[in-house]
């Protein structure tokens, strides 16, 4: 008999209790009696890691409440999160073990029965779904699972160190629902040069004259703009596409981005751009490529669609940033590390380079190391130049990062402006983002509420099933936003568990969910704290009505087994 599925959320592990308290994959000194584990997406980890340390006991044996929450809901719970990225979050949720959180292929030593909650913010796809539903085969590009392991068929058992039970069968239909608002920011380097003066060790920096400064950046890109740095057309600052948004905003003129204190000559000024991608697939990488292919005819050309040695966006975007040698050894890749991107799509000009992680590209914009300070001792002449621009998480650019993380403010990332289709220049701020998510709107019909892709449509990204482009309509939208996503099941073995996750208000012993989708002010306060925004409450109570504890929709969260849904196990 196949095993029933004690996880929660696609990409989030939670560990349950009972013998899988045993099996947890990191140091849990909270004490609590039952024990869930959460992994997967990195772009929302911080805030999701606050949320779990609001509801419950942290794992890391602290006591001290996260920002914004005004008091701990359960102190007989706690979950832990592994911040592996979307893929990681996907393959674990698949095979309902936690071992994938580490990129593992073998199962052998990963039994079934330790994910809970995962976590992505790249949607799955139909050919994805197909998979966990057993009606497609895995072949390369539809699973979501590491090379070489495979999903049996409904009433197979597994066999050897790569094949999984069936989830479908097992655990019962994929949940797939929409957790946050993400907005994804495209980060620079304010300071793109540093000139160290030989008489006494002092630095001087030299920073971009941008006209139309606002809270956190303030550099103006319109979508041709980002589009033509993103496809490597536009390789310097000085080009007069970018020149062209810089607008004086007292005489209507535009003017270089070259400091007024550099030395160099106005007409001498140039300065390479470094482009930062992602060095691994991401979930932060498939919402931006998912509106690249939207926006840009740049990425629309077969070259970048038909190239198969590398990432490409056939799919309508890409987890692996395309054209880039992204995943391969990199000596010393550890979050932050910059390194060259190796071989780039042939249509790619200019400078590229990649970051492990959010992290990793906030560090690799923010210099990696390289930045200069004041040293009497240090009497010569040094120069730096930067020049970086990345696309990464809101919570590790400016203003956000100093709420969510102060740590990440060190790496001095701004974030720019970009327009959006009504003209207006929007920063990634949570209003923003909860404005352009306007558009999603829970399904209605009983078909569209157990397809587990109408529920995380993409408002930003023109592919199936998503919204499109954010209309003019929305006047004060991010144009670059999607939703951070869970993937829950819909039985799970361990009752009490389940009871963690989904139990309703109205008990004294909330589920994590329904805390979460009821949005009290502790859960608004974190989300808006990390730059994220919450999704409309239309989507949040049907999701409370369709799947939570408390309702008789078919489509319920359960404890398992239920016969002709799933099986409990031998």
């Amino acid at each position: 008999m196949i095993a029933l599925r004690t996880g929660l959320i696609a990409a989030v592990a939670v560990m349950v209790a009972g013998a899988a308290q045993a099996q947890s994959n990191t140091t849990n000194t909270s004490g609590a009696t039952t024990q869930l584990n959460a992994g997967g997406a990195s772009l929302p980890a911080p805030t999701y890691r606050s949320l779990f340390n609001c509801f419950g006991l942290p794992t890391d044996g602290t006591t001290t409440l996260p920002t914004g929450c005004a008091a701990r809901v359960r102190t007989d719970v706690s979950i832990n999160y592994g911040s592996v990225g979307s893929g990681g979050g996907q393959r674990a949720f698949y095979t309902d073990s936690r071992y994938q959180l580490t990129n593992s292929a073998a199962a052998g030593s990963q039994p079934a029965g330790t994910m809970a909650i995962a976590a992505s913010d790249a949607a799955l796809t139909a050919a994805q779904i197909a998979v966990y539903n057993a009606t497609a085969t895995t072949a390369a590009g539809a699973s979501p699972l590491a090379s070489g392991q495979t999903i049996v068929a409904p009433g197979v058992t597994p066999s050897g160190a790569t094949q999984f039970a069936n989830p479908l069968a097992s655990y019962g239909p994929m949940i797939q629902l929409p957790a946050m608002g993400s907005a994804v920011a495209i980060g620079y380097n304010p300071v793109y040069k540093q000139i160290r003066n030989a008489r006494n060790g002092n630095v001087v920096n030299y920073s971009f004259n941008v006209q139309n400064r606002g809270v956190g950046g303030g550099l103006r890109l319109d979508a041709a703009t980002y589009c033509a740095i993103f496809s490597g057309e536009i390789t310097n600052w000085n080009d007069s596409r970018i020149t062209a948004l810089n607008v004086n905003p007292a005489t209507g003129v535009a003017v270089s981005l070259r400091a007024a204190n550099d030395p160099v000559a106005e007409a001498d000024w140039s300065l390479p751009i470094k482009v930062v991608v992602r060095d691994e697939t991401s979930g932060t990488t498939a919402l931006f490529t998912r509106h690249l292919r939207a926006a840009c005819a740049q990425f629309q050309t077969a070259t970048v669609l038909l190239n198969t040695t590398k990432s490409n966006l056939s799919a309508g975007f890409s987890q692996g940033f395309p054209g880039i040698d992204t995943g391969i050894t990199v000596a010393g890749s550890t979050a932050g590390n910059c390194a060259a991107t190796g071989a780039v799509n042939t249509i790619f000009g200019g400078t590229w380079m990649r970051g492990r992680g959010s992290e990793g590209v906030a560090k690799c914009i923010g210099g990696n190391g390289t930045r200069l300070v004041s040293d009497a001792t240090r009497k010569f002449t040094e120069t730096v130049t930067n020049g970086a621009i990345g696309y990464l998480s809101t919570d590790y650019v400016m203003p956000f990062v100093t709420a969510a993380n102060p740590t990440y403010a060190q790496y001095g990332v701004n974030t720019a402006f970009l327009q959006n289709a009504a003209g207006n220049w929007i920063a990634p701020t949570p209003s923003s983002t909860q404005l352009a998510l306007g558009a999603l709107l829970p399904p209605v019909t009983s078909t569209d509420k157990a397809d587990p892709s109408k529920w995380v449509a993409n408002p930003s990204g023109a592919v199936a099933g998503t919204a499109g482009l954010i209309p003019a309509s929305i006047t004060g939208g991010y144009p670059i936003v999607g939703t951070t996503n869970f993937m829950v099941y819909t039985c799970y073995a361990n009752d009490a568990a389940r009871k963690a996750l989904v139990n309703a208000a109205s008990n004294s012993t909330e589920g994590f969910l329904n805390w979460f989708y009821r949005s009290p002010a502790s859960v608004a306060a974190i989300i808006k704290a990390g730059g994220f925004s919450a999704v409309p409450a239309a989507t949040r109570q049907a999701i409370t009505s369709t799947f939570l504890a408390g309702t008789t929709s078919p489509l319920r969260v359960r404890t398992g087994p239920v016969s002709g849904l799933c099986s409990a196990g031998a």
